[in-house]
């Protein structure tokens, strides 16, 4: 039950994440959803950067180009 509360709060995090809201206001929202400490939703949020980052490195984008336009 936990690592599906975890799986959930991480993936909440993540679309968040992409809909360009604040991380710190993702961590409000996160910890009074989910009843956690600020400290926990901040590791989720940290986990959903993670999942952004690896998949932009898997993608082969070459964020100089992307950036640069």
């Amino acid at each position: 039950m936990a690592a599906n509360r975890t799986a959930n709060a991480v993936n909440d995090a993540l679309m968040m994440l992409l809909d360009s809201r604040s991380a710190s206001g993702i961590v409000s929202e996160l910890s009074d959803k989910y009843g956690v400490t600020r400290r926990q939703a901040r590791r989720w949020v940290a986990k959903g950067y993670e999942t952004i980052k690896a998949d932009v490195e898997e993608s082969d984008i070459d964020r100089q180009k992307l950036v640069s336009q």
